[in-house]
């Protein structure tokens, strides 16, 4: 949401909470979710590399992951890969259909 709003800073400061509580949990699905966030928050930074380095870490970690397939498809099409972006979006869809995010 605030992303969504241009307030990449308080974006960031409140995932970087998230991810302090989130480092104590040992869920793969949350850690791949913070991660993709992070992801999202580098491309928007314009900091493609980080950006593909966590949303890589994201999928290692959750692979059907709607979020980190998401942020995935979005460092592709930072890239101009946008066939490798429409993949991933369909593989979002695909594994996650009730999701908001896919």
């Amino acid at each position: 949401l605030l992303l969504s709003r241009g307030q990449v800073e308080a974006a960031e400061a409140r995932l970087e909470k998230a991810t302090k509580i989130g480092s104590t949990v040992s869920d793969p699905k949350l850690k791949s979710s913070l991660l993709a966030q992070q992801a999202i928050i580098a491309l928007v930074k314009s900091d493609n590399t980080k950006a593909k380095e966590l949303s890589e870490l994201a999928l290692t970690l959750a692979p059907d992951s709607g979020v980190a397939l998401l942020a995935s498809s979005f460092v592709a099409q930072a890239e101009f890969n946008l066939p490798q972006a429409r993949s991933l979006l369909e593989r979002a869809v695909e594994k996650n259909p009730n999701s908001t995010f896919a």
